[in-house]
C-alpha cells in the first residue's frame, strides 16, 4: 500500500508502506534534467572546439550527432528502469492487499 504521504512514510520503519512509487517521479525528472544538462554542455564543448579549429573534425561531428542519440538512449533506459521498478511495487501492493482481504474472509 502506497502512502499517503511520502514523507511521513519514510519513517515508516515497520516498512508497510510503500514510497518508491511516489519517489520514482522525482528521480526520473533528475536523471533526465541531468542527462539533458550534460546533452548542453557536450554539444556547447563541441562548438567551441570547433570554433577554436575552424574546421569540423570527423570525430566532432560523430560526437555532435551522436551525443542526442546517447541522451534518448539515456532517456529510455532511464525510463525502463523506473517503470520496472513501479510494476514490481504495484505488484507488492497487490499481494499486500489480496493478502489483508484473505486475511479478513477467514
Amino acid at each position: 500500500m502506497r502512502h499517503p504521504n511520502p514523507v511521513r512514510g519514510l519513517f515508516d520503519v515497520d516498512f508497510a508502506m510503500f514510497v518508491t512509487v511516489s519517489i520514482v517521479k522525482a528521480v526520473y525528472l533528475l536523471v533526465v534534467a541531468g542527462l539533458v544538462a550534460v546533452l548542453v554542455v557536450a554539444e556547447t564543448a563541441i562548438g567551441f572546439e570547433v570554433n577554436r579549429l575552424g574546421y569540423v573534425p570527423t570525430e566532432l561531428g560523430l560526437a555532435a550527432a551522436g551525443a542526442p542519440v546517447v541522451t534518448a538512449l539515456g532517456v529510455l533506459m532511464t525510463r525502463l528502469a523506473c517503470e520496472l521498478l513501479v510494476v514490481v511495487f504495484r505488484i507488492a501492493e497487490e499481494l499486500q492487499t489480496i493478502r489483508v482481504s484473505l486475511t479478513h474472509r477467514h
